[in-house]
């Protein structure tokens, strides 16, 4: 197994606890899963997470610290690439902050069945998956501005940037990306990608991939599971948290041409989510015109 400590050659240490941004109801990165594109399209040079995370997600064109380039047509987008993260998140809370994270299985099937992908006959071709993988390598993340303990109390400034991928060895990614598109076993721990160790602290989520495995859903429905599990389980017992439907629909980018019309698809969005997290029935207030009013659920695993 690679030392990806030292691979990463970051000098800055992370603590291990899980860290709010302040003022926010989810973490950073369930606002990024939440913030990449639902569809292909976007060709910015960065996604600008709304306040008050303060984050940002950098598109890398050209070199990118390998012996090969990486060409991007956008940002990571749609359900593969959420598929991945939810991956990532799920065995990010099995598994323990601390543990090495490799991204591909040893085979192409195990991999695309790992991220969620539930198919009768081996497929065949060039999966979609696999593009958003390069994808999600170019991406730097950036975070900002204050972070609060929730179990001290303390505030203070942080910035940190980093890759949410590490590879371990020379291979270009785009030979490696081919590897499995050609079906080639991945028999060396060198031939993968691995979550940077230091990215422990804001990856764990207690998402259930036995529910991305079972369901075909689009990416909206994905965005409100992931605000779910996160929100709920951290309000403190016996109180509520209140979030006006403005800022909701500022978390939720905007995308709904009018604040009532989000505030429709959303709750429409978690009555389905229900069905994979019964915890969060009853605890979901949706009926007030001003504010969305969340009480504590327990994780859903």
């Amino acid at each position: 197994m690679p030392d990806l400590i030292k691979l990463s050659q970051e000098s800055e240490k992370v603590p291990a606890e899980i860290l709010f941004l302040e003022g926010s109801p989810i973490h950073a990165m369930t606002a990024f899963f939440i913030a990449l594109p639902t569809e292909q399209g976007t060709d910015d040079a960065e996604i600008e997470v709304p306040n008050p995370y303060a984050a940002t997600v950098i598109r890398q064109r050209g070199t990118s610290g390998d012996s090969g380039k990486v060409t991007f047509n956008g940002f990571p987008h749609g359900m593969a690439a959420r598929r991945i993260l939810l991956y990532i998140f799920a065995t990010a809370y099995r598994k323990g902050l601390v543990s090495v994270i490799p991204l591909f299985a040893p085979t192409r099937n195990e991999t695309l069945r790992q991220w969620g992908y539930n198919f009768g006959r081996s497929p065949t071709g060039n999966h979609p998956a696999f593009e958003q993988v390069e994808r999600l390598y170019g991406c730097v993340y950036e975070f900002t501005k204050k972070f609060r303990n929730t179990e001290s109390g303390i505030t203070g400034g942080r910035y940190y940037r980093n890759r949410l991928l590490l590879k371990a060895d020379e291979m270009p990614i785009t030979s490696l990306i081919r590897k499995l598109h050609v079906l080639e076993n991945l028999n060396n721990t060198q031939d993968n990608l691995y979550v940077h160790p230091l990215f422990g602290f804001t990856l764990k989520f207690p998402v259930d991939m036995k529910h991305v495995l079972k369901l075909r859903k689009k990416s909206s429905f994905w965005n409100v599971y992931m605000f779910l599990i996160d929100a709920l389980p951290h309000i403190e017992k016996g109180k509520t948290k209140r979030i006006s439907w403005e800022w909701m629909h500022d978390i939720f980018l905007r995308r709904y041409n009018t604040t009532a019309n989000f505030k429709l698809n959303f709750t429409h969005l978690c009555d389905e989510v229900f069905e994979i997290y019964p915890q969060a029935r009853g605890r979901i207030d949706t009926s007030r015109s001003d504010v969305l009013i969340l009480k504590r659920a327990e994780p859903p695993i």
